[in-house]
């Protein structure tokens, strides 16, 4: 009973301590932000919101002949979507939720260490990488959901068919 109650005091004792970590300086984050590249990072999201919104806008469209006004209407519709998106994550929008979140989200030493690690050769090259391997892995998991795609319509329409009985 004694070591438990040593045990418990002891976590009491650490628990204000560990949350009285210093918190990176916005200075700080806004440095890593750059060294990460962060802003080219987001302003090619939205290039890849595009064609992914494209795609999407196909892979709905198969198998049926839009005539050029409707093929307009889409188009048009695709380029104010990523219109509005473009206003409401606009970096300078962007920029100061993304320093929050990280002072929220990371202490000062957590912040000086990705400084170091995104300043290192192994750093830059994770920076110079990422978006490829961003792009890959979305390929990725659009491919898997292709497949996965007519195994849910037949659960789907499965379903439909088992609730239809039940009702009788």
């Amino acid at each position: 009973m004694k070591s438990f109650s040593l045990t418990l005091l002891g976590l009491l004792v650490a628990l204000p301590l560990q949350a009285q970590e210093p918190r990176p300086s916005a200075a700080s984050v806004r440095e890593l932000i750059a060294v990460m590249d962060a802003q080219k990072m987001t302003d090619g999201m939205f290039t890849q919101l595009d064609s992914a919104m494209q795609a999407g806008m196909q892979q709905a469209l198969v198998g049926l002949t839009l005539n050029a006004d409707q093929q307009k209407i889409l188009d048009d519709m695709r380029t104010k979507w990523v219109t509005l998106f473009k206003a409401e994550l606009a970096w300078t929008t962007f920029e100061p939720m993304l320093i929050d979140i990280y002072q929220q989200s990371f202490t000062d030493q957590e912040v000086n260490g990705m400084l170091q690690f995104y300043k290192s050769p192994s750093g830059k090259a994770v920076i110079a990488k990422m978006p490829a391997v961003m792009q890959s892995s979305l390929q990725a998991a659009q491919a898997r959901l292709a497949s996965l795609m007519p195994k849910l319509k037949q659960l789907q329409e499965e379903t439909v068919v088992r609730l239809q009985e039940a009702s009788k």
